[in-house]
């Protein structure tokens, strides 16, 4: 945590904006040209940069976590696709400030390693112990060391 309170005074100041805060590919329904996003229960406002750092991350790390194999190839080949779209697309609408995108993935990163600690600490009622393995935990921990590591202007991630 102290981290990341390194750099949340560069988190605070944005402007408020509506944020769906679980957006991934389970949460669009398509039907023919038209699309809807749904599952708006971790909707809120906020900054803008940290529900598109969190998308981004979603497309990144979902097949590591999914529940078969079939799932996690297609997360795999898809996700990086799906990624990139989305940012494209986002882009067209509002232009992205990549740093800003940067500072919050870390944030994201430690929040799902924290979850993962807390599922296999037996801290939450609905063990999903065999869907998430343990070994994911340790690929955000990787990662958000990587992350703080690359952040602009914070030296070795201390």
């Amino acid at each position: 945590m102290a981290r990341i309170e390194c750099v949340a005074d560069r988190l605070r100041d944005a402007p408020p904006a509506v944020c769906h805060g679980d957006f991934h590919p389970m949460n669009v329904i398509v039907s023919g040209r038209r699309g809807a996003v749904i599952d708006w229960t971790d909707a809120g406002v906020g900054d803008r940069y940290g529900d598109v750092a969190r998308t981004l991350l979603l497309f990144e790390i979902a097949s590591i976590a999914a529940s078969n194999a079939v799932e996690r190839l297609a997360l795999r080949r898809i996700g990086p696709t799906l990624g990139r779209w989305y940012r494209r697309s986002y882009a067209a609408d509002a232009p992205l400030d990549q740093e800003r995108i940067a500072l919050w993935t870390p944030v994201h990163l430690l929040h799902g390693w924290s979850q993962v600690r807390g599922l296999h600490a037996g801290r939450f009622a609905d063990d999903g112990t065999e869907r998430i393995p343990a070994s994911f935990g340790d690929e955000l921990r990787r990662r958000f060391e990587a992350a703080m590591m690359a952040l602009p202007g914070h030296a070795g991630g201390a």
